[in-house]
């Protein structure tokens, strides 16, 4: 059985992890992901379950998005991210997306969630059963009772 440490730790001893992806124009995209703590099996060094985690990641042209969740599990081979419990997702244009669950494919810009969302955009608010964003964020599917509210 593994066990790990359950202390708060400075932000200098958190769990970090970086890379690029690339843009839809091909141009390279930033990302890191950091967690309050970290477990890590011996025997699996790509997996990496994170707790109280912050992603930031490029977002169209020169945006981003940071993403925080309770626990996430980060495959740092295929630079993918599980994301669980109360993932909130802002944006730089202040948007902001409260979700149950996620999958991020870090180097494709690309955020799926079969689980109910609730998004606040500054002139409309929107619900859906599952969402799917790809290219940095330059496209979005919402699919299943969605509903828009335009303020």
């Amino acid at each position: 059985m593994l066990r790990c440490r359950e202390e708060a730790v400075s932000p200098a001893e958190r769990a970090r992890l970086a890379g690029y992806g690339a843009g839809s124009d091909g141009t390279p995209k930033g990302y890191e992901v950091t967690g309050r703590r970290a477990r890590q099996a011996v025997t699996n060094t790509n997996e990496i379950d994170l707790f109280e985690l912050t992603a930031k990641m490029a977002m169209r042209d020169d945006g981003w998005a940071e993403l925080k969740a309770v626990r996430g599990h980060m495959n740092s081979k295929d630079e993918t991210l599980q994301l669980f419990e109360k993932i909130d997702i802002t944006t730089d244009l202040d948007d902001h997306a409260a979700l149950t669950e996620a999958h991020v494919d870090l180097t494709a810009g690309q955020v799926v969630s079969s689980k109910p969302v609730a998004l606040n955009f500054q002139r409309a608010d929107l619900t859906a059963d599952s969402m799917q964003l790809f290219q940095n964020g330059e496209r979005a599917v919402f699919t299943g009772n969605v509903k828009m509210t335009l303020k």
